[in-house]
């Protein structure tokens, strides 16, 4: 089934059976796995508020994010600002595939890990850590297909052959219906912000690396996953 594919790709929670599923179909399933990623948060902060006060919480919801998703889009949010050093197309991409993380990656890391905090803590946690993770992976089936990939091969090409329109359409509707439920006109401003930014992001990378790549995907999820918790603190003003 295509959810368990964008479960097992998104995320190390267990999914049951095999992800057989081609990876492009599993894309209008991305937002869903956000909901899901937010549930569980939303079911940690209620325990651990419990106890703790409310900054380490916090804390403690933003390593719990990063562990349940394998810190594989941080490690794609490194990689990419590491490639934007080099001088050109060729060598952004080269040093985007090299292992390791250099400093201009970790920084970015670090930098957007602290915003999270700060955001989570700040912020109304319900639409935050409910609507945050289903925003950011709502955005991706879009950025996958207004733009290219950057190679012939890999997991962004894989991504971008098997993307339908209709499966784009249900990807786009499922965040922004869950943000309107939630927010209301509040909802809407937010989604159709985080979607102006993360798009402007996108055409940023296509101009610095010809297109886009798994680790672009992924760098533009932390992004906008950060960002959506930074204007939802914001509207809650």
């Amino acid at each position: 089934m295509a959810f368990w594919t964008a479960l097992k790709f998104l995320t190390v929670l267990p999914a049951p059976g095999r992800a057989n599923t081609e990876p492009g179909q599993s894309l209008p399933y991305f937002p869903l796995v956000g909901l899901l990623l937010g549930l569980v948060l939303l079911g940690l902060d209620y325990g651990l508020s419990q106890i703790l006060p409310a900054q380490i919480t916090a804390g403690l919801l933003v390593i719990a994010l990063a562990i349940l998703t394998g810190g594989h889009h941080l490690d794609g949010l490194a990689d990419t600002f590491d490639g934007l050093g080099g001088t050109t197309k060729e060598a952004r991409l080269e040093l985007m595939a090299q292992s390791g993380s250099g400093t201009a990656g970790t920084a970015a890391v670090l930098l957007l890990l602290m915003v999270k905090y700060l955001a989570i803590w700040q912020a109304a946690i319900l639409p935050a850590l409910l609507l945050a993770p289903a925003l950011a992976r709502g955005t991706i089936p879009g950025i996958i297909f207004f733009f290219p990939a950057a190679r012939s091969s890999g997991m962004g090409h894989t991504f971008k052959r098997s993307l339908s329109k209709r499966g784009l359409t249900v990807a786009l509707l499922i965040p922004l219906v869950a943000a309107v439920l939630l927010l209301g006109l509040k909802g809407l401003i937010l989604t159709v912000l985080l979607w102006l930014v993360t798009l402007s992001l996108g055409y940023y990378l296509r101009h610095k690396l010809g297109g886009l790549t798994g680790d672009s995907y992924g760098a533009l999820i932390e992004i906008s996953e950060a960002l959506a918790l930074v204007l939802i603190v914001w509207l809650q003003q």
